[in-house]
């Protein structure tokens, strides 16, 4: 994420334990190409970090459940719309 508020969500789910952020780079003029390259492959190491460690699972499934006991997403748009 590396856009508007996804920058500060991508820190809270790491903070929360249900992923890992990958910080966008910002390279030098004439690199912009190996950057990206470089990105993608940080992007699909740590997606493969988070779909093999069963802990993210976990703590996804206790987010999950804390959201679901909030009142899910019918309470957030109620709350929104208030």
């Amino acid at each position: 994420p590396g856009f508007g508020d996804q920058v500060v969500n991508a820190e809270k789910a790491e903070v929360m334990g249900v992923g890992l952020q990958v910080p966008r780079p910002d390279p030098d003029a004439g690199h912009e190409a190996a950057a990206v390259a470089q990105y993608r492959a940080d992007v699909a190491e740590r997606l493969r970090h988070v779909c093999s460690e069963k802990a993210y699972l976990e703590k996804a499934s206790e987010c999950a459940g804390r959201l679901q006991r909030a009142g899910g997403v019918p309470r957030a748009v109620e709350v929104m719309l208030t």
